[in-house]
């Protein structure tokens, strides 16, 4: 068995399948499987690809005849493959050479043992498809600012991509997975549920790459960029969801606060964010307060 599973979920986007690949075959650690799941794409520019890599890296590739959707495509590469860690590496995200070395490393120290995962920072990559060619724009540091990783933030708002997420498998199974019901924000959901259960180191090194695509409205755009809508849609979905389980069970759990923080949102000073702690605090959801 592997020590790490990278899964990758992919559809008709050859040339950033190709960008993927590299970034997966340049990794300092070795100790891992590269599971590939084509999503109801085009098998052969897959196929192509995996071949450049195969005689370097232990490599698992399963084509789905029609599209699951993302978090489907997720869960069917994770139970097609054994692992102690899991990572997703969607098709247009990158590594630094050493990001499995020292996510990996650190979960295997001791500091590691008390922690379900380890998240590195991010660079925010923005670029082009121009003539067949990904071109680069611009980059700059996405969540530079992160040292830690509080529940009541992830409550609030995703802290960080899927390509700078490292966990354990064990962990994965015990909270359920990722959501398939979602065809955006599976990754938020599926964090909020594994800080529910368990906390995230973070290394404060910018280790992985989360790549959009400006101005793209075809296959090779982004979905955090093309669903806007979509995206505030689920969200609501998620959090009325979590609070109607607290409802159901007469508890102050999830749902209460990812509902609460939202209502940071709707402050326009800092007076009145404050006036809203105060409030807050003087109620039975006070101990929310002290983390905002």
């Amino acid at each position: 068995m592997k020590k790490v599973a990278v899964i990758t979920r992919t559809k008709n986007r050859p040339i950033l399948l190709q960008r993927a690949a590299e970034s997966v075959r340049r990794q300092t650690m070795r100790d891992f499987v590269w599971m590939v799941v084509n999503d109801g794409g085009d098998p052969g520019p897959v196929e192509e690809i995996v071949a450049t890599v195969s005689g370097e890296l232990e490599v698992n590739l399963r084509h789905h005849p029609v599209s699951l959707g993302m978090e489907a495509a997720s869960n069917a590469g994770i139970a097609a493959c054994q692992s102690k860690y899991l990572v997703i590496h969607d098709d247009d995200d990158s590594w630094q050479p050493t990001f499995l070395e020292r996510t990996a490393g650190f979960l295997d120290s001791p500091a590691g043992e008390r922690f379900g995962g380890v998240v590195t920072q991010s660079v925010l990559v923005k670029e082009k498809i121009h003539n067949g060619v990904c071109e680069f724009v611009s980059k700059h540091d996405f969540n530079r600012w992160m040292q830690v990783v509080y529940l009541v933030d992830m409550a609030k708002s995703n802290s960080f991509p899927p390509i700078s997420f490292l966990f354990r498998r064990s962990v994965y199974d015990e909270v359920g997975g990722f959501n398939e019901n979602l065809p955006v924000l599976g990754d938020w959901d599926f964090n909020l549920r594994f800080l529910l259960e368990h906390d995230i180191h973070v290394i404060e090194e910018l280790l992985a790459n989360y790549h959009h695509r400006v101005e793209q409205t075809s296959t090779y755009g982004n979905s955090v960029l093309q669903g806007d809508r979509s995206h505030k849609s689920y969200d609501a979905m998620v959090r009325n969801r979590l609070l109607r389980e607290d409802l159901r069970q007469n508890k102050t759990g999830l749902g209460v606060l990812v509902n609460l923080v939202k209502e940071y949102e709707g402050f326009d000073s800092i007076a009145s964010w404050q006036n809203f702690k105060r409030v807050l605090s003087r109620t039975r959801f006070g101990w929310v307060a002290r983390y905002l």
